[in-house]
């Protein structure tokens, strides 16, 4: 009898413990989010439609969970304008955000330390013109951007934190860095 008991005793605890620890794990597991230093974070969240979402999904690959994007990130995304390429997306995540055009994406933590000013751009179908956009701290005015090794050079706006990039690169190669300073 004491033996049947132990057991019951032993079965009813794991299962306590069992269940206490994941509603702990459900409790504290952060939500997507945009830093509060980012402007973008004001701007209406639009929910993605299934089909909308699994594209962005696989566009990020293995960026997404790195960067903490989960279902409800889906859900929580800012459509932040409309380029020559397609939407340019903000999906936020647990550790930063993810950003994606329709051939490209790119993650990171933009209002962090040392990290003013967050883009993603790619070529258009033509190849001459580099397009996209990106998100910047309330502070940021405008966006310089330098094409690394060419005499590509331009100040962009900042509206509500978010600006936008369509730009003529004739001759760009991929290979090239491009820098975005904030000022």
């Amino acid at each position: 009898m004491i033996r049947k008991t132990a057991i019951v005793v032993s079965v009813l605890c794991t299962t306590v413990f069992a269940y206490a620890a994941t509603a702990f794990a459900l409790e504290t597991s952060p939500e997507p989010r945009i830093r509060s230093n980012l402007p973008v974070a004001a701007l209406p969240a639009t929910a993605l439609g299934r089909d909308e979402a699994l594209r962005v999904n696989n566009l990020l690959g293995e960026l997404g969970p790195a960067t903490g994007v989960t279902h409800q990130s889906y859900e929580q995304a800012r459509r932040l304008s409309e380029t020559a390429v397609g939407p340019l997306y903000l999906i936020p995540g647990t550790r930063g955000v993810c950003m994606t055009l329709a051939e490209g994406a790119g993650c990171g933590d933009p209002g962090a330390a040392d990290r003013r000013v967050y883009a993603v751009v790619t070529l258009d179908s033509s190849g001459e013109r580099l397009v996209g956009g990106g998100v910047a701290e309330a502070s940021v005015r405008r966006v310089e951007m330098r094409v690394e090794s060419s005499r590509i050079h331009a100040l962009i706006p900042v509206s509500r934190g978010v600006f936008s990039i369509d730009v003529a690169v004739p001759g760009f190669k991929p290979d090239k860095g491009v820098t975005f300073v904030g000022r």
